[in-house]
């Protein structure tokens, strides 16, 4: 007992296998073709969200509420409001012609920044200000263009595309800033540093085949600096409470033992 609730670390949360249905809508927040988008999803994925402070990532689209996101693909398509089936959060994409395209950490924690409303340089809009709406588009375009050239996509150059490139994108900085060097933010998420991040990629499909793939956040991660704490409905708390009741027992067990803790 004292094994199963005293010593799971952080960083080896495990990767969840979730699935379900949503809809992705483009909003007044989406640059171009690209993101924000909202997506609302069945079962809700929207939970971690609600937790953080002024819910920056969620937007209402068709009468439900739904969390802001951003694709991984430059070359798969989906229709807005259509329904899809998601199975998250996977670490590669799904779709062709950009199929098993890996979870880069740079695109996870910028992602993961963005979804807990503390993304540097980010105008979130906060105070739902009209005249904030088009700065707040605007970046969305550059971390899209950003999150793209993260997952080594070729840069996008279809209309407003044009401008926000890697070369003067404050966010591909940022990551790059964060994580010392290309290589490193390049790098792929994988199952055992899933927990630095709590990011995935919702892999869509419906019955004509594989859709443009999204981002996700679930809540948690270790990886991120003063990060805001996610509610995890007392678990956390219920889990201390256990493994400090177990430890009490195994003291009274070893009697005058020294413990190494």
């Amino acid at each position: 007992m004292i094994m199963a609730a005293g010593v799971l670390a952080p960083g080896v949360m495990a990767q969840p296998d979730i699935t379900g249905t949503l809809q992705l809508y483009q909003g007044q927040y989406s640059y171009d073709v690209g993101g924000e988008f909202t997506a609302v999803s069945s079962p809700s994925l929207l939970g971690p969200y609600e937790g953080i402070t002024g819910t920056p990532a969620v937007q209402t689209a068709n009468g439900s509420q739904g969390f802001q996101t951003f694709c991984v693909q430059t070359a798969v398509d989906f229709n807005p409001g259509n329904t899809y089936t998601y199975v998250a959060a996977s670490l590669t994409t799904v779709g062709s012609p950009q199929n098993n395209l890996p979870l880069t950490a740079g695109v996870a924690w910028l992602y993961g920044e963005f979804a807990q409303g503390k993304l540097n340089g980010y105008d979130f809009n906060t105070g739902n200000d009209p005249t904030d709406a088009a700065a707040r588009k605007a970046d969305a375009g550059l971390l899209q263009a950003a999150i793209w050239g993260l997952m080594g996509e070729a840069e996008y150059n279809d209309g407003a595309y044009t401008t926000p490139t890697t070369a003067n994108n404050v966010f591909y900085k940022d990551a790059l800033n964060y994580f010392g060097s290309l290589s490193a933010a390049d790098a792929s998420v994988t199952s055992s540093d899933y927990g630095l991040y709590d990011v995935g990629i919702l892999n869509l499909s419906d019955s004509s085949g594989s859709a443009q793939n999204q981002l996700v956040w679930l809540g948690g991660g270790t990886g991120y600096d003063n990060q805001e704490p996610a509610p995890d409905g007392g678990t956390t708390l219920a889990l201390l409470g256990l493994s400090l009741a177990g430890l009490a027992v195994f003291s009274r067990r070893l009697g005058g033992v020294q413990r190494v803790l």
